[in-house]
């Protein structure tokens, strides 16, 4: 295992986090006892004790992140994510998401399908972006390709106009 938790080969740069990320050795410990549990008990997991489950992930999540457990979702993945919101928002022609210039292909793609038109701005330059037009403000927690943290704690309280949303993914 390489010093960060990860079991990756230790002699390669990898930096696709995004498309193929790896999990951590704690996460995958995890996962795997999980999984076993639903190996021997499929029934009683997926038909007795799921929901309650969640919801108890739900609630760790909330406290965690600031968050009432009725307002979370868990879904697949990003684009998952993304085409639920977008799909919800019923954007149209005119209507912007302002992104940084970082962030996945296909959540990207996601924002257009539904109608809105990208601006992409730069991290540090983001807020440069914001119109009239803005109905969402997206942005990757951790970046895709390159695993960076963006600075969403950051962002100015008082940077969206009334009716624009702020959407953060966290996977």
């Amino acid at each position: 295992m390489n010093p960060h938790g990860f079991l990756l080969d230790p002699n390669i740069v990898f930096l696709n986090h995004g498309s193929y990320g790896a999990c951590p050795g704690e996460v995958l410990e995890e996962y795997r006892r999980r999984q076993d549990d639903l190996e021997r008990r499929p029934v009683e997991l997926l038909g007795r004790r799921l929901g309650g489950l969640l919801a108890e992930a739900r609630a760790a999540l909330a406290g965690y992140v600031g968050a009432r457990a009725d307002d979370l979702v868990f879904v697949p993945n990003s684009t998952s994510g993304v085409n639920v919101v977008a799909r919800s928002l019923g954007l149209a022609a005119g209507d912007e998401v302002l992104t940084t210039d970082e962030e996945y292909g296909a959540c990207e793609a996601a924002w257009e399908h539904y109608g809105a038109t990208l601006v992409r701005r730069p991290v540090d330059d983001l807020w440069s972006g914001l119109s009239a037009r803005t109905r969402v403000v997206f942005a990757s927690h951790v970046t895709s390709e390159t695993a960076r943290v963006l600075p969403i704690s950051t962002a100015p309280a008082t940077a969206s106009p009334a009716s624009c949303s702020t959407f953060v993914s966290c996977l």
